[in-house]
Order: structure tokens, then C-alpha cells, then sequence
């Protein structure tokens, strides 16, 4: 399915708000378990969703890139208003599906006007009620998520009810019944303490008053196993214990039903955040943002009928940082940047209430990092490097004022880390070298305090930061130190949990910086076997969360330089067939990674080079003027597109064109092996 969109959605721009809610609606919506035991052709994800999110061009052809998302569409919904009965590409949208897939269905979302073809305002475009040789079509039935009408929640499940081909009522009564599953490993300190108390709370009907003795001791020990036993096991750095944890509340809010006090229902939100944060280190994205949505659904009901209560407001941001950060670890950035905005509003709402609070400052402090974030992926560096000295700026009072505070320690170790590769962005290898350094200090600070895994992983990746702007100044030696630190650190990660997603990427990734760096500076092959383990280990991740921009990304990387070392020893064939996977595996990920920058261009780099080294000058030249028109704006490039824009116009015997680039390169200090410039005189 990898290849189709489970629905294409039509829409007038003026409906552009009504179409990314039923977009993320839609994407958000898990089949439930029970309906799939019983149709097993049924899908658990209403996954990917098409919509055109830029404004139509102003000729009379829809386009290449609609047409064949039409294509590859297996439903169309129309957002059916005024707006869009007006707009002749809604129009020639649903003419061209129907055309294209007489058999698929076309479902209708009314969100204004009426469904009256009569009526001055009528909702339905004239292609759903006149067929194309004008023979009048049967009055569409549309779903309405207006108050008055079938309600958001009802609308929805209209629509999902139509792309699952199945009846509306069926998923209505299984809407509510959804459980989380539950995990099949029980650490011992979470099994003891929360399946004797909980069970003894939950069974204890002996009397009213014994139930209800049970019941607070239930509660209690539900916020210990949500409070104290977390922070005492997550610098553990075991996902199964915290799974255990959040798992085993999860079964006593199952037991309790409807009935919980505001105390336990927000109690199940915070059970499910943390069964969400370990699903997402698993690598397991969509089960991830199940748990997040359904969390931030309970605080947002919470926080509106309790908006004077600021631990429910808090509670309500940290959902909605993590619901952002999923769709930022899938690309989507637009998505990611509208969670956190609303992350950083509900941040500035506690402040203003309590400007004292640190716990407030710190939550700041995080939400300026995260824009940063964004803002540094949507090309704009000075703005990310703004963000992140404001962060700074907000967190060394805190840190001045509790100097042995992991949490904030790392906090600092982590914006450094941000600067720093936004100043690399910027060409400032100096600054940037001193910010990881900076960041490195932070983290080794954290982890003598606390000797815990999960410092000890942001020390690897402060030794990797570091490694990596070194080889940019051409620091070799100083390089490889760094680099084998990191990969030491990572062994021992992976070793300790080998479950964490995360921690296997950063291996594997430090693995192949360490076998390319032997082959650009060694004078010898990279080692075939650790670049065959380390392409394999990144298939594996990507098999089992191919929506994982991170890990399509590198597994790319990973086949690109294997390609390199197939060339270097002569075995162009190979070299041909590593690069173009790793193109096939980019475009596989969809437009977004397909166009991304700087690991695209470097592909088609490598694959042009393979090409040539084939005797296919043609192809070569094909492939490097590809990477050449991927490239962005002169002004919004950063230090690694200069590098591969000289590169790639030299191969072309364009150097003239890059020459005063290429000097500023090499005026800058630019000395990396792994991507060197081309020669003088090429």
C-alpha cells in the first residue's frame, strides 16, 4: 500500500482549515482491533492521506502531480461548501477521479451552505450532481461535523465508515470500547508494587468503606507508579519497565471503566504519554501517536471544563508536544509547527499566571528549542539560531540556581547541540565546534551526577556532533577520537536495551561514519561486513517504521557510501546499483524526503560518479544535473549544499560558475575528506 493513498481530499482553499482536520483526523484514526479480527482485508490505519496543500496554477490542466495522486487515490472526499461549489478545480477534481476509477467511492464532507441544489448556497459542486454528459446523479449523502448536524466525532467516522467500506454503527460502538494492548513483560519493581496494591484496590468490594479505603490507596499508588517510579526508572534507560508501568496502570483504569475521579482520569492521561514516549523510542510512530492524540483528547476535555486548574493546561502541553513531535519525525513539518505553537501558547498562559514557577520557565525553555527546531529544517538558520539563544538566555538561571540538576544540564547540553548546528548551517565552523563542545561539557556534567544511560547517550551524541564539524576543518585525528567515543558509548547502549529504536539508529550511523572515514582517510576499503550490518540494520528499522524520515534517511546514507567504497575498488556495477537504491529508497518516503536536501543531492553526487566510472557519461550527466536543480536558493543554502554545488558543476565542466564559492570554501577552512571539494583547474 506503500504506493496509495487511502483517500485524496478535494477542497476549495477557503475550506483549508476543515481539510487538515480531516486529514490528521483521518491519519490519527486507528481501526479498531475487533473489526480487523473479523475483516482481516481491513487496514489498521487510515494512512497516507493526500491533500494538495498549494494553490492551483492558472491554466486549465490540473497537473502532473494531481493527476497521478488521483491516480493512486482509493477514495475521494470532497469538502463540500459555497467555496467549493464555486471552485472549477474542485470540480475537475471529481470529474477526473470518477474518470480515472468509476468503482471508487466519493464521500462528501459538508462543513457550510446547503445541500439543496436549488439553493443560493448550495454545498455540492455541479460535478457530484450532473454527470459529465449532464444527466442529473443521485443527491449525495454527505457527512456534517457541524453542531447541529452529526458533530465532529460523528462526521468522521462517517467518512472513515466509507473508506472501510464498512457500516457507520459498527464503528461507532467500538469507538469507546478501544483498549491499549498490553505489554507482555512486567519488570519485577512494577509487577510487585502494582499488581498486589492495585489488584488488592480494585477487588477489595467487601464494604463500601474497605472499597473506597482500597480505592485511595489505588490512587496513591497510581501517582507513585506515574510520579517517583518513573523518574527512578527512566534514567534507567529500560523501555520495558516503563512500558511495564504505564501498561499496568493502563489495565486498572480499563478495570475502573467510567467511573475514575478527575484525579484518575488525568491519571490515564499521563499513563498513556509515557506508553506513547516508549513506543516512539521503540520506533513504533503510529502506535506512538495513538497513545499521544488520546492523551491530549483527555487533558483538552479536562483543561475545558477546568480551565482555572494549571496542572491540566500542563498536562494538555505535554500531549501536544509529543503529538508534534511525531509529525516532525514524519516530515511533516507544517503539522509539527502547529503542536508546538500551541505547546509554547499554553507555556506563556502558565507563566502568566505563575511567572515565578521554574517548573513554567523550564517548559519555556523546551518550547523555544522545538521552534528553533522547525524553523532550522524550513531553512531559515537565523531565526532557529535566535530560538535557541533564547533558550539558553531562559535556562542558565535555572542551571546557576541548581548546578547539579541533570535534568536542566541536559536541557542546556541539548539547545548547545542546536546552536551548534545552526552555526554550521551558517558557515561558522569555529562557533560551531565551540558550541558542541559546549554541549559535551553539559552532558559529561550530567552524566558524573547520575552515571545514567540516557546521559550517557546525549555524551555520545556531543562526541558525534563533535567528530563530524571537525572533519569539516579537515581535524582527522582529533575526528576519529571523537568519533570512536561515540561508538563506544553507543555499543554500550544498544547493549543495555537493544528495544530502543533510537539508540540502534545512532549506532548504526556512528558504525558507517567510522567505516567511511577509514576509506577517505585510511587508504584502504571500508570494511564490506560492517557496511553489509549496518545497511541491514537500518532496513530492519525502516521495515518496522518506514514513516521514519530519520531512518529512510539514513539507511540511504548508508548505501551511498557503500557505493562509494564499490567505486574506489573498482566495482562499478555494484557502485551503480548501491546509489541508485539509495535514490529508490529516498523516493520511496514520498516528495518531502525524496527532495530533501543535503543526503538527495549527495546521492545523485555518487550516483553520477558511479555512472561515469560505468562509461555513461549521458546518465551522469542526467544524475548531476538533478542534484544541481534539487538545490535551493543561493541565499538559503547551507555550508554542505556550497560544497555539493561546486562538486556537482564541476563534473559538469561548469566550474567557472562555482568558483567564487569554491573559494569562500576554501577561505573558510572547508577540508572535509569525506566530501571534498574538486581540485583546482577542474
Amino acid at each position: 500500500m506503500s504506493d496509495r493513498y487511502r483517500a485524496f481530499i478535494s477542497y476549495s482553499h477557503a475550506d483549508e482549515a476543515w481539510a487538515g482536520w480531516l486529514q490528521l483526523g483521518l491519519e490519527r484514526y486507528r481501526v479498531p482491533g475487533r473489526l480487523r479480527a473479523a475483516r482481516p482485508e481491513l487496514p489498521r490505519r487510515l494512512y497516507p492521506v493526500f491533500r494538495d496543500r498549494e494553490e492551483l496554477a492558472s491554466s486549465g490542466d490540473l497537473g502532473d502531480s494531481i493527476r497521478a495522486a488521483l491516480a493512486r487515490a482509493e477514495a475521494l472526499v470532497v469538502i463540500c461548501s459555497p467555496a467549493a461549489a464555486a471552485s472549477r478545480w474542485v470540480n475537475e477534481e471529481i470529474r477526473s477521479f470518477r474518470r480515472m476509477a468509476p468503482d471508487r467511492p466519493v464521500l462528501c464532507l459538508m462543513v457550510a451552505g446547503s445541500p439543496e441544489p436549488a439553493a443560493a448556497d448550495c454545498a455540492f459542486p455541479p460535478a457530484l450532481l450532473r454527470d459529465d454528459a449532464g444527466d442529473p446523479l443521485p443527491e449525495p449523502l454527505a457527512a456534517d461535523p457541524r453542531e447541529q448536524a452529526d458533530g465532529r466525532r460523528g462526521a468522521l467516522l462517517k467518512i472513515a465508515a466509507g473508506l472501510l467500506g464498512v457500516g457507520v454503527d459498527a464503528l461507532r460502538q467500538r469507538d469507546q470500547q478501544r483498549r491499549l494492548r498490553v505489554a507482555s513483560g512486567l519488570a519485577a519493581l512494577a509487577s510487585v508494587v502494582a499488581v498486589v496494591t492495585i489488584g488488592l484496590a480494585i477487588n477489595a468490594q467487601l464494604a463500601r468503606e474497605e472499597a473506597e479505603l482500597r480505592r485511595g490507596q489505588a490512587e496513591n499508588l497510581i501517582g507513585f507508579m506515574l510520579g517517583d517510579l518513573r523518574a527512578r526508572l527512566e534514567p534507567l534507560g529500560q523501555l520495558d519497565m516503563l512500558d511495564a508501568v504505564g501498561e499496568q496502570a493502563m489495565q486498572y483504569f480499563a478495570e475502573l471503566g467510567d467511573k475514575g475521579s478527575e484525579e484518575e482520569v488525568l491519571a490515564r492521561a499521563m499513563a498513556l504519554r509515557q506508553i506513547g514516549e516508549v513506543r516512539f523510542h521503540q520506533g513504533q510512530l503510529e502506535e506512538a501517536l495513538d497513545a499521544f492524540s488520546e492523551s491530549r483528547d483527555i487533558t483538552a476535555a479536562l483543561h475545558e471544563g477546568y480551565p482555572a486548574q494549571e496542572r491540566y493546561l500542563f498536562e494538555l502541553g505535554q500531549a501536544e508536544f509529543w503529538v508534534g513531535y511525531v509529525a516532525w519525525e514524519r516530515g511533516r513539518l507544517a503539522a509539527a509547527g502547529e503542536s508546538m505553537q500551541t505547546y509554547m501558547a499554553h507555556t506563556r498562559t502558565l507563566l502568566e499566571r505563575d511567572p515565578d514557577k521554574e517548573d513554567y520557565r523550564l517548559e519555556l525553555a523546551y518550547a523555544l528549542g522545538n521552534l528553533g527546531a522547525i524553523a532550522r529544517q524550513e531553512g531559515d538558520q537565523e531565526l532557529a539560531l535566535q530560538f535557541f539563544r533564547d533558550a539558553i538566555t531562559t535556562t542558565q538561571p535555572l542551571v546557576d540556581a541548581a548546578p547539579e540538576d541533570t535534568q536542566l544540564l541536559m536541557l542546556m547540553s541539548d539547545n548547545w547541540s542546536w546552536a551548534g548546528s545552526t552555526l554550521l548551517d551558517l558557515r561558522q565552523l569555529t562557533e560551531a565546534e565551540n558550541a558542541f563542545a559546549g554541549g559535551l561539557d553539559y552532558a559529561e556534567r550530567a552524566h558524573r551526577l547520575s552515571a545514567s544511560p540516557v546521559h550517557h547517550e546525549q555524551v555520545g551524541t556531543m562526541s558525534y556532533f563533535l567528530a563530524d564539524v571537525r572533519l569539516r576543518r579537515g581535524e582527522v585525528a582529533a575526528a576519529r577520537e571523537s568519533l570512536a567515543a561515540a561508538l563506544a558509548i553507543r555499543d554500550s547502549l544498544v547493549a543495555h536495551d537493544p528495544t530502543n529504536a533510537r539508540w540502534s539508529s545512532s549506532q548504526l550511523k556512528s558504525q558507517r561514519q567510522v567505516a567511511e572515514l577509514d576509506m577517505v582517510t585510511g587508504g584502504s576499503e571500508a570494511d564490506q561486513a560492517v557496511l553489509d550490518a549496518t545497511i541491514a540494520g537500518y532496513r530492519a528499522l525502516v521495515e518496522q517504521e518506514p514513516t521514519s524520515v530519520e531512518f529512510r534517511r539514513s539507511l540511504a546514507m548508508s548505501l551511498r557510501v557503500r557505493a562509494m567504497a564499490d567505486l574506489r575498488s573498482g566495482r562499478t556495477r555494484a557502485a551503480v546499483a548501491g546509489a541508485t537504491e539509495a535514490r529508490e529508497v529516498l523516493l520511496a518516503g514520498g516528495p518531502v524526503l525524496a527532495a530533501e536536501g543535503v543526503t538527495a543531492i549527495m546521492v545523485q553526487d555518487t550516483l553520477g560518479l558511479a555512472l561515469a566510472a560505468a562509461g555513461d557519461d549521458a546518465a551522469a550527466s542526467r544524475a548531476w544535473q538533478a542534484g544541481l536543480d534539487a538545490l535551493p536558493p543561493r541565499g538559503a543554502r547551507g555550508i554542505d549544499h556550497d560544497v555539493l554545488f561546486c562538486r556537482l558543476a564541476a563534473w559538469l565542466g561548469r566550474e567557472d560558475q562555482a568558483r567564487e564559492t569554491l573559494e569562500a570554501l576554501r577561505a573558510l577552512g572547508y577540508a572535509d575528506p569525506r566530501l571534498p571539494l574538486p581540485p583546482r583547474g577542474n
